[in-house]
Protein backbone atom coordinates (compact mmCIF):
# COMPACT_ATOMS: atom_id res chain seq x y z
CA UNK A 1 0.00 0.00 0.00
CA UNK A 2 1.20 3.52 -0.85
CA UNK A 3 0.05 6.85 0.58
CA UNK A 4 -0.18 9.57 -2.06
CA UNK A 5 -0.89 13.23 -1.28
CA UNK A 6 -2.11 15.30 -4.26
CA UNK A 7 -2.08 19.06 -3.63
CA UNK A 8 -3.83 21.83 -5.61
CA UNK A 9 -5.58 25.23 -5.37
CA UNK A 10 -9.24 26.03 -5.92
CA UNK A 11 -9.97 29.74 -6.35
CA UNK A 12 -13.67 29.53 -7.19
CA UNK A 13 -16.53 27.05 -7.00
CA UNK A 14 -15.74 25.73 -10.47
CA UNK A 15 -13.62 22.72 -11.31
CA UNK A 16 -10.84 23.75 -13.70
CA UNK A 17 -8.14 21.89 -15.59
CA UNK A 18 -5.74 21.42 -12.66
CA UNK A 19 -8.51 20.04 -10.43
CA UNK A 20 -9.70 17.69 -13.17
CA UNK A 21 -6.13 16.52 -13.60
CA UNK A 22 -5.86 15.77 -9.87
CA UNK A 23 -9.13 13.80 -9.99
CA UNK A 24 -7.79 11.83 -12.97
CA UNK A 25 -4.53 10.99 -11.19
CA UNK A 26 -6.47 9.91 -8.09
CA UNK A 27 -8.72 7.65 -10.17
CA UNK A 28 -5.68 6.09 -11.87
CA UNK A 29 -4.10 5.34 -8.51
CA UNK A 30 -7.31 3.94 -7.05
CA UNK A 31 -8.07 1.67 -9.99
CA UNK A 32 -4.50 0.34 -10.16
CA UNK A 33 -4.40 -0.72 -6.51
CA UNK A 34 -7.37 -0.44 -4.14
CA UNK A 35 -5.01 -0.63 -1.17
CA UNK A 36 -3.50 2.76 -2.10
CA UNK A 37 -4.41 5.56 0.30
CA UNK A 38 -5.16 8.70 -1.76
CA UNK A 39 -5.44 12.14 -0.16
CA UNK A 40 -6.22 15.40 -1.92
CA UNK A 41 -4.97 18.51 -0.16
CA UNK A 42 -6.55 21.74 -1.39
CA UNK A 43 -6.15 25.42 -0.64
CA UNK A 44 -9.41 27.31 -1.06
CA UNK A 45 -10.66 30.87 -0.58
CA UNK A 46 -13.33 29.89 1.92
CA UNK A 47 -15.16 27.01 3.53
CA UNK A 48 -17.95 26.91 0.94
CA UNK A 49 -15.42 26.47 -1.89
CA UNK A 50 -13.76 23.65 0.04
CA UNK A 51 -17.13 21.98 0.61
CA UNK A 52 -17.90 22.31 -3.11
CA UNK A 53 -14.68 20.54 -4.08
CA UNK A 54 -15.20 17.89 -1.39
CA UNK A 55 -18.68 17.09 -2.68
CA UNK A 56 -17.40 16.80 -6.26
CA UNK A 57 -14.46 14.64 -5.25
CA UNK A 58 -16.39 12.25 -3.02
CA UNK A 59 -19.04 11.80 -5.72
CA UNK A 60 -16.51 10.42 -8.20
CA UNK A 61 -13.83 9.21 -5.78
CA UNK A 62 -15.63 7.97 -2.65
CA UNK A 63 -12.52 6.50 -1.01
CA UNK A 64 -10.38 9.62 -1.35
CA UNK A 65 -9.80 11.81 1.72
CA UNK A 66 -9.97 15.61 1.21
CA UNK A 67 -7.82 17.92 3.36
CA UNK A 68 -7.98 21.72 3.66
CA UNK A 69 -4.51 23.29 3.51
CA UNK A 70 -5.16 26.99 3.90
CA UNK A 71 -5.70 29.89 1.49
CA UNK A 72 -4.14 30.32 -2.01
CA UNK A 73 -3.09 33.93 -1.34
CA UNK A 74 -1.29 32.96 1.88
CA UNK A 75 1.35 30.58 0.50
CA UNK A 76 3.70 30.62 3.50
CA UNK A 77 0.91 30.03 6.03
CA UNK A 78 -0.51 27.31 3.77
CA UNK A 79 2.93 25.73 3.46
CA UNK A 80 3.13 25.56 7.26
CA UNK A 81 -0.27 23.83 7.46
CA UNK A 82 0.87 21.44 4.74
CA UNK A 83 4.09 20.63 6.58
CA UNK A 84 2.07 19.77 9.69
CA UNK A 85 -0.31 17.59 7.68
CA UNK A 86 2.60 15.79 6.04
CA UNK A 87 4.20 15.08 9.41
CA UNK A 88 0.93 13.50 10.49
CA UNK A 89 0.12 11.61 7.27
CA UNK A 90 3.65 10.49 6.33
CA UNK A 91 2.88 10.11 2.60
CA UNK A 92 5.12 8.11 0.28
CA UNK A 93 4.78 10.65 -2.56
CA UNK A 94 3.63 14.28 -2.70
CA UNK A 95 2.30 15.52 -6.04
CA UNK A 96 1.92 19.32 -6.35
CA UNK A 97 -0.36 20.92 -8.96
CA UNK A 98 -0.23 24.71 -9.20
CA UNK A 99 -0.67 27.38 -11.88
CA UNK A 100 2.73 28.95 -11.27
CA UNK A 101 6.16 28.39 -9.78
CA UNK A 102 5.72 30.53 -6.68
CA UNK A 103 3.30 28.08 -5.09
CA UNK A 104 5.53 25.13 -5.97
CA UNK A 105 8.59 26.75 -4.42
CA UNK A 106 6.70 27.86 -1.28
CA UNK A 107 5.57 24.29 -0.74
CA UNK A 108 8.91 22.67 -1.52
CA UNK A 109 10.93 24.57 1.04
CA UNK A 110 9.18 23.36 4.20
CA UNK A 111 8.83 19.78 2.96
CA UNK A 112 12.10 19.11 1.15
CA UNK A 113 13.84 18.12 4.40
CA UNK A 114 11.39 15.25 4.84
CA UNK A 115 13.08 13.48 1.89
CA UNK A 116 9.65 12.44 0.63
CA UNK A 117 9.71 12.12 -3.19
CA UNK A 118 7.98 15.08 -4.80
CA UNK A 119 6.28 15.28 -8.18
CA UNK A 120 5.01 18.55 -9.55
CA UNK A 121 2.94 19.27 -12.62
CA UNK A 122 3.14 22.87 -13.74
CA UNK A 123 -0.01 23.52 -15.73
CA UNK A 124 0.87 26.90 -17.25
CA UNK A 125 4.24 28.23 -18.46
CA UNK A 126 5.16 31.06 -18.11
CA UNK A 127 2.55 32.19 -15.66
CA UNK A 128 3.77 35.33 -13.98
CA UNK A 129 6.30 38.10 -14.48
CA UNK A 130 7.62 38.83 -10.99
CA UNK A 131 11.28 39.81 -10.86
CA UNK A 132 14.16 39.31 -8.46
CA UNK A 133 13.81 36.61 -5.81
CA UNK A 134 10.22 36.00 -6.95
CA UNK A 135 11.24 35.79 -10.60
CA UNK A 136 10.48 32.78 -12.70
CA UNK A 137 14.09 31.60 -13.06
CA UNK A 138 14.77 31.92 -9.33
CA UNK A 139 11.64 30.06 -8.32
CA UNK A 140 12.31 27.26 -10.77
CA UNK A 141 15.89 26.87 -9.56
CA UNK A 142 14.82 26.96 -5.91
CA UNK A 143 12.15 24.35 -6.57
CA UNK A 144 14.75 22.14 -8.23
CA UNK A 145 16.94 22.09 -5.10
CA UNK A 146 14.66 19.45 -3.64
CA UNK A 147 15.54 17.00 -6.40
CA UNK A 148 11.95 16.60 -7.55
CA UNK A 149 10.19 15.00 -10.52
CA UNK A 150 8.44 17.36 -12.95
CA UNK A 151 5.67 16.40 -15.34
CA UNK A 152 5.67 18.50 -18.51
CA UNK A 153 2.17 18.52 -20.02
CA UNK A 154 3.42 19.89 -23.36
CA UNK A 155 6.69 19.84 -25.31
CA UNK A 156 6.80 23.62 -24.80
CA UNK A 157 6.71 23.06 -21.04
CA UNK A 158 9.46 20.48 -21.36
CA UNK A 159 11.71 22.89 -23.25
CA UNK A 160 10.94 25.62 -20.74
CA UNK A 161 11.75 23.43 -17.73
CA UNK A 162 14.94 22.14 -19.37
CA UNK A 163 16.07 25.71 -19.96
CA UNK A 164 15.98 26.60 -16.26
CA UNK A 165 16.58 23.22 -14.62
CA UNK A 166 19.58 21.94 -16.53
CA UNK A 167 21.92 22.23 -13.50
CA UNK A 168 19.46 20.68 -11.05
CA UNK A 169 18.69 17.16 -9.87
CA UNK A 170 15.24 17.41 -11.41
CA UNK A 171 13.83 14.46 -13.37
CA UNK A 172 11.55 15.62 -16.21
CA UNK A 173 8.77 13.43 -17.61
CA UNK A 174 6.68 14.36 -20.66
CA UNK A 175 3.05 13.25 -20.17
CA UNK A 176 0.18 14.82 -22.11
CA UNK A 177 -3.31 15.19 -20.65
CA UNK A 178 -5.57 12.39 -21.88
CA UNK A 179 -9.30 12.20 -22.59
CA UNK A 180 -11.82 9.37 -22.91
CA UNK A 181 -12.02 8.77 -26.66
CA UNK A 182 -15.30 6.89 -26.42
CA UNK A 183 -17.07 9.52 -24.36
CA UNK A 184 -15.78 12.42 -26.44
CA UNK A 185 -16.40 11.16 -29.97
CA UNK A 186 -18.14 12.47 -33.10
CA UNK A 187 -21.70 11.53 -33.98
CA UNK A 188 -23.32 11.41 -37.46
CA UNK A 189 -25.17 14.45 -38.77
CA UNK A 190 -28.56 12.77 -38.33
CA UNK A 191 -27.71 11.98 -34.70
CA UNK A 192 -26.60 15.58 -34.19
CA UNK A 193 -30.03 16.90 -35.18
CA UNK A 194 -31.78 14.45 -32.85
CA UNK A 195 -29.44 15.45 -30.01
CA UNK A 196 -30.11 19.16 -30.62
CA UNK A 197 -33.83 18.58 -30.27
CA UNK A 198 -33.27 16.75 -26.97
CA UNK A 199 -31.06 19.59 -25.70
CA UNK A 200 -33.49 22.26 -26.95
CA UNK A 201 -30.85 23.75 -29.27
CA UNK A 202 -31.46 25.26 -32.75
CA UNK A 203 -31.57 22.41 -35.27
CA UNK A 204 -30.67 24.31 -38.44
CA UNK A 205 -28.15 26.88 -37.20
CA UNK A 206 -24.35 26.72 -37.01
CA UNK A 207 -23.59 26.24 -33.31
CA UNK A 208 -20.36 27.71 -31.99
CA UNK A 209 -19.47 26.62 -28.46
CA UNK A 210 -17.11 28.05 -25.86
CA UNK A 211 -16.79 25.71 -22.90
CA UNK A 212 -14.92 27.44 -20.06
CA UNK A 213 -15.33 29.07 -16.67
CA UNK A 214 -16.94 32.48 -17.08
CA UNK A 215 -13.79 34.33 -16.07
CA UNK A 216 -13.43 36.95 -18.77
CA UNK A 217 -9.99 38.15 -17.70
CA UNK A 218 -8.62 34.70 -18.58
CA UNK A 219 -11.12 33.03 -20.92
CA UNK A 220 -12.04 36.15 -22.93
CA UNK A 221 -15.74 35.43 -23.53
CA UNK A 222 -16.41 39.14 -24.02
CA UNK A 223 -14.36 39.15 -27.23
CA UNK A 224 -16.18 36.04 -28.44
CA UNK A 225 -19.44 37.95 -27.96
CA UNK A 226 -18.14 41.14 -29.62
CA UNK A 227 -16.94 39.17 -32.64
CA UNK A 228 -20.56 38.47 -33.62
CA UNK A 229 -21.05 42.19 -34.28
CA UNK A 230 -18.41 41.99 -37.03
CA UNK A 231 -20.22 39.30 -39.00
CA UNK A 232 -22.44 40.05 -41.96
CA UNK A 233 -26.12 40.10 -40.94
CA UNK A 234 -27.15 37.09 -43.11
CA UNK A 235 -24.32 35.04 -41.60
CA UNK A 236 -25.16 36.16 -38.06
CA UNK A 237 -28.77 35.07 -38.53
CA UNK A 238 -27.48 31.54 -39.08
CA UNK A 239 -25.35 31.41 -35.89
CA UNK A 240 -25.89 30.48 -32.25
CA UNK A 241 -23.07 31.01 -29.73
CA UNK A 242 -23.21 28.78 -26.65
CA UNK A 243 -21.31 29.91 -23.56
CA UNK A 244 -21.06 26.87 -21.30
CA UNK A 245 -19.94 27.32 -17.69
CA UNK A 246 -20.37 29.48 -14.61
CA UNK A 247 -18.13 32.08 -13.06
CA UNK A 248 -17.59 35.53 -11.68
CA UNK A 249 -18.00 37.32 -15.05
CA UNK A 250 -21.49 36.03 -15.87
CA UNK A 251 -23.46 39.19 -15.02
CA UNK A 252 -20.97 41.34 -16.95
CA UNK A 253 -21.22 39.08 -20.00
CA UNK A 254 -25.02 38.96 -19.88
CA UNK A 255 -25.06 42.77 -19.78
CA UNK A 256 -22.68 42.93 -22.74
CA UNK A 257 -24.93 40.67 -24.83
CA UNK A 258 -27.89 42.88 -24.00
CA UNK A 259 -25.99 46.11 -24.78
CA UNK A 260 -24.89 44.77 -28.19
CA UNK A 261 -28.42 43.52 -28.99
CA UNK A 262 -27.13 39.97 -29.44
CA UNK A 263 -29.49 38.15 -27.08
CA UNK A 264 -31.05 36.32 -30.03
CA UNK A 265 -27.66 34.80 -30.96
CA UNK A 266 -26.04 33.98 -27.58
CA UNK A 267 -27.13 31.38 -25.02
CA UNK A 268 -25.70 30.93 -21.52
CA UNK A 269 -26.04 27.26 -20.59
CA UNK A 270 -24.37 27.31 -17.16
CA UNK A 271 -22.58 24.21 -15.91
CA UNK A 272 -23.57 21.00 -17.65
CA UNK A 273 -23.25 17.40 -16.45
CA UNK A 274 -22.56 15.99 -19.91
CA UNK A 275 -20.28 18.40 -21.81
CA UNK A 276 -19.72 15.77 -24.48
CA UNK A 277 -23.36 16.09 -25.56
CA UNK A 278 -23.05 19.85 -26.05
CA UNK A 279 -19.84 19.36 -28.05
CA UNK A 280 -21.38 16.59 -30.17
CA UNK A 281 -24.29 18.91 -30.97
CA UNK A 282 -21.94 21.74 -32.00
CA UNK A 283 -20.26 22.67 -35.28
CA UNK A 284 -17.31 24.83 -34.18
CA UNK A 285 -15.38 25.20 -30.90
CA UNK A 286 -14.02 28.61 -29.88
CA UNK A 287 -11.49 29.41 -27.13
CA UNK A 288 -9.70 32.78 -27.51
CA UNK A 289 -8.23 32.71 -23.98
CA UNK A 290 -5.55 35.07 -22.71
CA UNK A 291 -4.05 32.41 -20.40
CA UNK A 292 -4.05 28.62 -20.87
CA UNK A 293 -1.91 25.57 -20.41
CA UNK A 294 -3.24 22.57 -22.34
CA UNK A 295 -7.03 22.99 -22.06
CA UNK A 296 -9.09 19.83 -21.58
CA UNK A 297 -11.96 21.61 -23.35
CA UNK A 298 -9.96 21.91 -26.58
CA UNK A 299 -8.94 18.24 -26.46
CA UNK A 300 -12.54 17.19 -25.81
CA UNK A 301 -13.82 19.33 -28.69
CA UNK A 302 -11.18 17.79 -30.94
CA UNK A 303 -12.26 14.35 -29.74
CA UNK A 304 -15.81 15.18 -30.85
CA UNK A 305 -14.49 16.04 -34.30
CA UNK A 306 -14.93 19.80 -34.04
CA UNK A 307 -12.74 22.32 -35.84
CA UNK A 308 -11.31 24.60 -33.15
CA UNK A 309 -10.55 28.32 -33.22
CA UNK A 310 -8.06 29.20 -30.47
CA UNK A 311 -5.70 31.93 -29.35
CA UNK A 312 -2.01 31.73 -30.15
CA UNK A 313 -0.81 30.12 -26.91
CA UNK A 314 1.81 27.34 -26.73
CA UNK A 315 -0.46 24.55 -25.46
CA UNK A 316 -3.14 25.20 -28.06
CA UNK A 317 -0.64 25.59 -30.89
CA UNK A 318 0.77 22.20 -29.90
CA UNK A 319 -2.64 20.54 -29.59
CA UNK A 320 -3.70 21.82 -33.03
CA UNK A 321 -0.30 21.04 -34.59
CA UNK A 322 0.31 24.68 -35.45
CA UNK A 323 -2.97 25.00 -37.34
CA UNK A 324 -3.00 21.63 -39.15
CA UNK A 325 -6.21 20.60 -37.38
CA UNK A 326 -7.68 23.95 -36.33
CA UNK A 327 -7.37 27.71 -36.71
CA UNK A 328 -4.82 29.56 -34.57
CA UNK A 329 -5.85 33.20 -34.31
CA UNK A 330 -3.17 35.79 -35.21
CA UNK A 331 -4.65 37.94 -32.44
CA UNK A 332 -7.69 37.78 -30.18
CA UNK A 333 -9.45 40.80 -31.59
CA UNK A 334 -13.17 40.56 -32.40
CA UNK A 335 -12.31 41.13 -36.08
CA UNK A 336 -9.90 38.18 -36.25
CA UNK A 337 -12.33 35.88 -34.47
CA UNK A 338 -15.13 36.96 -36.83
CA UNK A 339 -12.87 36.30 -39.83
CA UNK A 340 -12.09 32.76 -38.59
CA UNK A 341 -15.78 32.04 -37.94
CA UNK A 342 -16.73 33.30 -41.38
CA UNK A 343 -14.00 31.16 -43.00
CA UNK A 344 -15.30 27.96 -41.38
CA UNK A 345 -18.98 28.67 -41.98
CA UNK A 346 -18.46 29.56 -45.65
CA UNK A 347 -16.31 26.49 -46.25
CA UNK A 348 -18.06 23.34 -44.92
CA UNK A 349 -15.43 21.08 -46.54
CA UNK A 350 -12.64 22.77 -44.59
CA UNK A 351 -14.75 22.53 -41.44
CA UNK A 352 -15.16 18.79 -41.93
CA UNK A 353 -11.51 18.27 -42.88
CA UNK A 354 -10.19 20.13 -39.80
CA UNK A 355 -12.64 18.24 -37.57
CA UNK A 356 -11.47 14.87 -38.92
CA UNK A 357 -7.82 15.84 -38.46
CA UNK A 358 -8.56 17.03 -34.91
CA UNK A 359 -10.13 13.69 -34.05
CA UNK A 360 -7.16 11.78 -35.49
CA UNK A 361 -4.73 13.99 -33.56
CA UNK A 362 -6.49 13.31 -30.25
CA UNK A 363 -6.61 9.56 -30.88
CA UNK A 364 -2.88 9.53 -31.55
CA UNK A 365 -1.53 11.86 -28.86
CA UNK A 366 -4.09 12.55 -26.11
CA UNK A 367 -5.29 9.18 -24.88
CA UNK A 368 -6.44 8.78 -21.28
CA UNK A 369 -5.02 5.26 -21.30
CA UNK A 370 -1.61 6.54 -22.41
CA UNK A 371 -1.70 9.19 -19.68
CA UNK A 372 -2.64 6.55 -17.13
CA UNK A 373 0.12 4.15 -18.18
CA UNK A 374 2.86 6.79 -18.13
CA UNK A 375 1.73 8.34 -14.84
CA UNK A 376 1.48 5.01 -13.02
CA UNK A 377 4.89 3.99 -14.41
CA UNK A 378 6.36 7.18 -12.94
CA UNK A 379 4.79 6.49 -9.53
CA UNK A 380 6.04 2.88 -9.62
CA UNK A 381 9.52 4.08 -10.52
CA UNK A 382 9.56 6.54 -7.61
CA UNK A 383 8.19 4.04 -5.10
CA UNK A 384 10.62 1.37 -6.31
CA UNK A 385 13.57 3.76 -5.91
CA UNK A 386 12.35 4.75 -2.45
CA UNK A 387 12.06 1.15 -1.28
CA UNK A 388 15.61 0.21 -2.35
Amino acid sequence: MAKILLVTNLWTSTIGGAERYVFQIASFLQSSDRSNKILIGVRTRDQSTFEYLSSKATKFLPDVEILQLGHPTEPFASAKITAQSIASIKPDIIHLNFPDHRFTAHFLFPIKKTRIPIVFTQHIFPSFSAKGILGRKHMLKMAALAGTHAIAITKYNQRYINKYYWLSRLHIHSIYYGIDHQRFSPIPEKGKKILRKKLDLPVDKVIITQLARLADAHKNQSTSIRSLSFLDRPLLENINLLLVGEGESKSKLVSLVKALHLKKYVNFLGEVNSPEKILQASDIFLLPSHVEGLPYAVLEAMGCGLPCITSKLPGMIEALEDGKCGIILPSTTPQDIAKAIQELISNPKKRTSLGNKARARVEKAFSEEMMRTKTLALYSQILGTKQK
